[in-house]
């Protein structure tokens, strides 16, 4: 399988691409297709958005792109055995796609270990990456979505972080919305899942020998697209280390991320990555597990060998869900 992907993955491999490439794996050469199978496979395939067809209906690796396939559309499953194998194929390919960030992240590609990581969120929650986010919350469908955008008296609601934001500590907000919808235990629970959803603050701090002075330097929150940068100066060709600290808003009973779709339990977790957009490098990943309340993680890098500006982006990535990642620019002047 890392051969596989050794071959076949690419820097900017596409997330399509990344989903033909992980049910090409070794293992699901064993996948069952049983008797007439192909021609139910041929007739799932005209109700899912991917063309499979070109490796032949009978193929075994063609059904775990299908059944994949099915999950991220929740998809009814034509057959009791399909939901058997679709748990098959679900456990496998968490492990499979973990590898399959292994090999990107030590080629230094940044865009494919994004979109990597993208389709483990697409996997444990069971839905496309195009899918708003709100989406993961229970007893929401498409035909709720219309609620959060038609607010008279609220700003519009496009995504979890947005609903949180607006409905924290007032559970009103929810029955407002929903309450012509979904009956008041549904939204109860909605609630509940809402509220124990990841908040994650995250505050950076340079330190290390390009640094100058003892003290290191803070990173302050501005986007790329800000009028204002905050340039860090820093010495040339020397290790820096970016100091990241995360910390939760909230307290959470237990360390499962909310995951119905999932056949196992899941512990929540995150990626740190540092990346150079302009390049398209990976420059430094690391996990980090559950977030009771605060963790500290370094990630190295080394500044440019010449005087120069460039900019450095820390995605803090979700392992779990969806709509809940950041990202942060952190601006190095090199002289």
């Amino acid at each position: 399988t890392v051969k596989l992907f050794d071959e076949r993955l690419e820097s900017d491999t596409s997330v399509e691409d990344l989903l033909l490439i992980l049910t090409d794996a070794r293992e699901y050469d064993d996948l069952p297709v049983r008797h007439n199978e192909d021609h139910v496979n041929e007739t799932f395939a005209k109700e899912l958005p991917i063309d499979v067809a070109h490796k032949g209906y009978d193929d075994p690796h063609t059904k775990a792109h299908l059944l994949l396939q099915a999950h991220y559309s929740r998809a009814d499953l034509l057959m009791t055995d399909y939901v058997t194998d679709t748990k098959s194929v679900l456990d496998q390919a968490i492990r499979i796609l973990q590898a399959m960030i292994d090999v990107v992240s030590f080629k230094g590609w940044l865009a494919a270990a994004l979109r990597a990581m993208q389709l483990i969120q697409m996997t444990v929650q069971g839905r496309w990456i195009r899918d708003s986010s709100l989406l993961t919350l229970p007893w929401l469908e498409h035909h709720h979505l219309e609620y959060f955008l038609n607010q008279r008296h609220r700003r519009r609601v496009e995504c979890l972080p947005e609903l949180v934001g607006q409905a924290a500590g007032k559970p009103g907000v929810l029955q407002t919305v929903l309450g012509d919808v979904l009956a008041r235990q549904q939204i109860k629970e909605i609630y509940r899942v809402l509220m124990e959803m990841p908040q994650i603050e995250v505050s950076i701090c340079l330190k290390g020998e390009a640094v100058l002075g003892e003290r290191g330097c803070d990173v302050k929150n501005t986007t790329r697209e800000g009028a204002e940068r905050d340039w860090l100066r820093l010495k040339p060709d020397e290790e820096c280390v970016s100091q990241i600290t995360l910390t939760r808003i909230g307290k959470k009973s237990d360390s499962k991320a909310f995951a119905p779709r999932f056949p196992k339990a899941k512990d929540e977790g995150w990626w740190l990555v540092l990346g150079d957009v302009e390049s398209g490098e990976l420059v430094a990943v690391k996990r980090v597990g559950f977030l009771r309340r605060t963790a500290r993680v370094n990630l190295a890098f080394y500044t440019p060998e010449t005087e120069s500006r460039k900019i450095y982006t820390l995605y803090v990535v979700s392992d779990s869900y969806t709509g809940l990642d950041q990202q942060y620019d952190i601006c190095i002047e090199v002289r």
